[in-house]
């Protein structure tokens, strides 16, 4: 719930100049304590506020720490993909594609970004 949270108030219509400063704050202000999310949040922001180099960074993190959230991958293969790293973002997509078959989400994702 709480990922899907942070997509909706990323994707929701907040100005990205005022979430690349609000995530900061809260992990910050939360420490150890900051939820996943919250980091999940900050990348989002930062590739919608065009610094997707930051959310490759920080996605890649959080992918080698929670390899089996789908999202996370979704979202470092876009990032990947604005960062002009589009070979790494197919590969991606292909292995998770691979590794999860019938996922509409992920087969969505993977056309995108062959077209």
């Amino acid at each position: 719930f709480l990922m899907f949270r942070e997509r909706a108030r990323v994707l929701g219509g907040w100005p990205t100049t005022e979430l690349v400063q609000f995530y900061p704050r809260s992990i910050e202000q939360a420490g150890a304590d900051a939820p996943l999310a919250w980091h999940y949040g900050l990348a989002l922001s930062l590739r919608r506020n065009n610094q997707p180099a930051e959310a490759v960074r920080l996605l890649d993190r959080l992918v080698r720490e929670r390899p089996d959230l789908p999202s996370l991958t979704l979202a470092l293969a876009d990032a990947e993909a604005a960062a002009g790293r589009r070979e790494a973002a197919l590969g991606r997509l292909a292995d998770l594609a691979t590794r999860l078959r019938g996922n509409r989400t992920v087969a969505i994702a993977y056309a995108d970004q062959l077209i």
